[in-house]
């Protein structure tokens, strides 16, 4: 079985110290060695579904992974209450020497007899972990249209908010402007004014319309139903930003996901 990069620096170290290298080295084998530990994943709680029937069988996998370095990964398993219900302690890793990034991604999968399914993904940096995360898991839940799970109130989650944040100024603030009020430097050149999306649950009677907003980012809305589309299809953009990846709908799930997370945020200084 191969060392994990922990165990390898381990094995290391005790070879140097038995060959007598540590003399020549200047170093004493009684020092601590330079392993940091890090907390890289929040604790996980939910429940899974599939319309209204628990899901009690099957594994939970979760898999958190650098973003830049893959030798910086942990994978664990339990298995699925009898209700569906689940509970996951957050992660630690250690890291020997140096991290040049602080930024991971976390994969939540399902594992059944015959199939696997990604049921949430985040990406995130783990000094912006705050909290635990409810997740409502349905497994009816197109994947196009997001991830199989979504989070409890995510407006609580800061570095979920970011992530948003950060997708909304890349993709959307050319014509929405950088405050969502439909000012960015393109919208003058457009034929159509953008919206304001400051007024998305003012429009909607109070009610902020998420799984609206995804069909329409994602590109599922017909202009028929809403006018004349000029806004791009992000659901398909972003599936060729991923195609290099094995689970590039999720990946696009949950950037979407985020994406109406900020959004969301916004509404408060719309009203």
């Amino acid at each position: 079985m191969p060392l994990s990069p922990a165990g390898l620096g381990h094995a290391i170290a005790r070879l140097v110290c038995a060959s007598g290298a540590i003399l020549t080295l200047g170093v004493s084998c009684n020092l601590p060695m330079p392993w940091h530990v890090h907390q890289v994943s929040p604790a996980v709680s939910g429940r899974i579904v599939d319309g209204d029937a628990p899901v009690s069988r099957g594994r939970l996998v979760v898999v958190v992974r650098h973003r830049e370095n893959a030798g910086l990964a942990l994978r664990h398993e339990e298995p699925l209450g009898s209700s569906g219900g689940f509970s996951l302690d957050p992660k630690e890793l250690s890291v020997w020497g140096k991290e040049f990034s602080k930024h991971y991604r976390l994969f939540l999968h399902l594992y059944s007899e015959s199939s696997k399914q990604t049921l949430w993904r985040a990406e995130y940096s783990r000094r912006a972990i705050d909290g635990s995360v409810e997740l409502v898991c349905d497994l009816g839940r197109s994947p196009a249209l997001g991830q199989a799970c979504q989070v409890v109130d995510p407006t609580r989650y800061a570095w979920l908010v970011d992530a948003g944040r950060r997708d909304f100024q890349r993709l959307c603030a050319s014509c929405h402007g950088s405050d969502g009020r439909g000012e960015g430097p393109a919208a003058a050149a457009l034929q159509i004014a953008p919206s304001d999306l400051t007024q998305i649950a003012s429009a909607n009677d109070g009610r902020f319309p998420r799984r609206d907003l995804a069909e329409w980012i994602e590109g599922r809305l017909t202009p028929a139903a809403h006018g004349s589309r000029k806004m791009p299809i992000w659901g398909e953009q972003l599936v060729e930003e991923y195609a290099r990846f094995p689970e590039a709908e999720d990946m696009v799930g949950a950037r979407i996901d985020t994406l109406i997370t900020y959004l969301e945020t916004l509404q408060a200084a719309g009203s």
